[in-house]
């Protein structure tokens, strides 16, 4: 019998999942977890246009928008447990870091949601977490 594989989209829909249940409880609205629709299959026409309006490739798949700790901002680039990370998404979790932003790569959803518990109860964030 064959292990079912979770795809990085199951994981993220399951941590936001998680996300609409628990926001409230530290206090902040929905929103402020948010996912840019970065990736997805689009014509050369529409594709020309989101790099135009300033799509970028590799821009992380999560941010928690509000301040916590010594951060401003938490960034997550979310995989599944067997997932590996472009180039340009280490890059810009590297950038972001370098900036004093909490930038996490995250494998599975439960890694992604210790990232965010920890980055909200003030806690240095690791680059990895899986």
């Amino acid at each position: 019998m064959a292990l079912a594989f979770v795809t990085e989209t199951q994981h993220q829909i399951s941590l936001m999942r998680w996300w609409d249940i628990v926001h409230s409880r530290y206090g902040l609205p929905k929103n402020a977890l948010y996912h840019p629709p970065n990736e997805g299959v689009r014509t050369i026409a529409s594709g020309a246009k989101e790099k135009k309006l300033g799509l970028r490739k590799g821009f992380p798949d999560l941010q928690l928008l509000t301040p916590s700790g010594v951060y401003g901002m938490l960034f997550i680039e979310l995989k599944s447990e067997h997932g590996k990370p472009t180039q340009e998404q280490t890059e810009y979790l590297d950038y972001l870091r370098s900036r004093g932003y909490a930038a996490c790569l995250c494998y599975g959803w439960d890694a992604a949601r210790r990232c965010i518990e920890n980055y909200l109860a003030g806690q240095e964030i690791p680059e990895r977490l899986a």
